[in-house]
């Protein structure tokens, strides 16, 4: 799917979040290698490669990477947060009408040290949340 120009577009931006969580199994054990089936009772150990690139290419090995490198853009993570929730909660798109909103709650989040809590809990409690 990643040679494909049509899938490549949404799967550049997603896929290196899962790979930076590659370690880590369905129930969040940490592993180092990864069993693929060869046949009845039969297994081939591959090593895991958690290594990729995300906003404007900087690389990463492993998800503590991938959080500092984000971390490293935090405004625009927040931000990008703030409207993902509004989009859900709201139920239409975010427009040019919603920026004081989103700089309301991002300047809480801000105050509140970028919680997610905060972040929830200003959404929900925003006047377009509640007079929808």
């Amino acid at each position: 799917h990643s040679a494909s120009t049509q899938c490549s577009s949404c799967h550049d931006l997603i896929d290196p979040l899962g790979f930076a969580m590659e370690n880590l199994d369905a129930i969040g054990k940490w592993r180092t290698h990864e069993l693929i089936p060869k046949g009845r009772n039969k297994f081939k150990s591959i090593e895991i490669d958690a290594t990729g690139r995300v906003l404007d290419s900087e690389e990463f090995s492993g998800y503590e990477k991938l959080r500092d490198g984000l971390y490293q853009h935090k405004e625009k993570m927040t931000r990008a947060f703030i409207k993902a929730l509004l989009i859900y909660g709201l139920g239409r798109p975010i427009g040019f009408q919603d920026e004081a909103l989103i700089n309301d709650i991002y300047s809480y989040a801000a105050a509140n040290d970028f919680g997610a809590k905060s972040i929830i809990y200003a959404v929900a409690t925003c006047d377009a949340f509640s007079l929808k």
